[in-house]
């Protein structure tokens, strides 16, 4: 898309209105905010005004403020409102505040995921958290780390991951599954084992529902790994991306004790190497209050967060949208499908018995 106008205000309201209506109805907007990012934001900030456009956007991503101005200067130019409302905060910083573009699917993810949150249902967590209240797969984890394993617990651990796997969306493309199993993970009294236990759950999880899984473990060995060593992730990093994955997911507790910053650096040099793999951080945490100011080893990337069981839905909806494969959408949208038939059926059901 070639714009060949000043960067300033236009003084035609005509010439406005064609300007956002061209934008914000166009068939391949998603794909021009994601590709063109400097072209639109200069074509809209030249239709509105820079004050008035960057206001706009910045009212759309705070849910506290009265968002009747934003009908009046620029919804109203939109034939679909709430795909603008979902497209426009990324052509000035990701969902995270970090300054970055939107990796590919990104953008798709949180258009599917507006309609997903129509039939969304809450499942109320624990006020007070424990080793193991925080899904059956990672309290079997922790009772098999602390205790040792048993035949009992182990057949246990299979019927919950195939218990939660068959309700959660699948992925047919090639996922490189980075799992930080090092010393770090273990922790330390009551949460001992606990964070490296949901990582696990998460990956045992991954591996029913991706048919093309490698995992690349910083730690132990195994379907268990112990907890040991440092925690190199951009070497890891590096070995994930050999085999050119549809996507790259850290899972880490986020503390980086090998080489500070090395990830960073790395991250940062993939793109002048031709490597546009998008790479997601999933800090895997012990509730959802835990503090990851010095759990940020790379802010660069696109994170993720998870502490329960329950997170899994959506963390892997976010997953399989960001890695862009063609097979992405189609998968979703059956997901989807599937979630609306049975709670259709719950519903059915609750209504004949009441």
């Amino acid at each position: 898309m070639a714009l060949c106008f000043r960067l300033s205000p236009t003084n035609h309201k005509h010439t406005a209105r064609a300007i956002l209506q061209y934008i914000l109805n166009h068939p391949q907007f998603e794909d021009m905010a994601l590709r063109r990012r400097p072209a639109v934001v200069d074509a809209i900030e030249h239709a509105l005004g820079k004050n008035v456009a960057r206001g706009s956007v910045k009212k759309l991503s705070d849910e506290t403020v009265d968002k009747r101005d934003l009908r009046r200067y620029l919804l109203r130019y939109a034939h679909n409102p709430e795909s603008v409302k979902a497209i426009l905060p990324f052509l000035y910083h990701s969902p995270l505040g970090t300054g970055l573009m939107p990796a590919a699917g990104e953008v798709k993810y949180t258009l599917v995921h507006q309609q997903y949150r129509h039939f969304e249902v809450q499942t109320e967590r624990p006020k007070t958290v424990t080793a193991t209240n925080r899904g059956d797969i990672s309290a079997t984890l922790v009772h098999l780390y602390r205790g040792g394993k048993s035949p009992e617990l182990m057949s246990a651990l299979q019927h919950y991951v195939e218990q939660a796997a068959v309700n959660l969306p699948k992925f047919s493309g090639q996922v490189a599954l980075v799992l930080d199993a090092s010393a770090s993970t273990r922790s330390y009294g009551d949460r001992e084992y606990c964070s490296l236990a949901q990582s696990v759950a998460l990956k045992l999880v991954l591996e029913k529902c991706c048919a093309n899984l490698k995992v690349h473990t910083l730690g132990g060995v195994g379907e268990l790994p112990m907890p040991e060593g440092y925690t190199d992730l951009a070497g890891a990093l590096v070995d994930a991306l050999e085999d050119s994955p549809d996507l790259v997911a850290i899972v880490s507790d986020g503390y980086e004790n090998m080489y500070p910053g090395d990830l960073e650096r790395v991250v940062a040099t993939l793109p002048q190497l031709g490597i546009h793999t998008p790479i997601i951080f999933c800090h895997s945490k012990f509730t959802a209050l835990d503090d990851l100011e010095l759990r940020r080893p790379a802010a660069n990337l696109l994170q993720r967060e998870f502490w329960h069981q329950d997170d899994f839905e959506d963390l892997l909806n976010s997953l399989f949208a960001i890695a862009g494969a063609k097979q992405t959408e189609a998968s979703l949208q059956e997901f989807l499908r599937q979630k609306l038939t049975s709670q259709e059926k719950e519903l059915a059901t609750w209504t004949t018995s009441h």
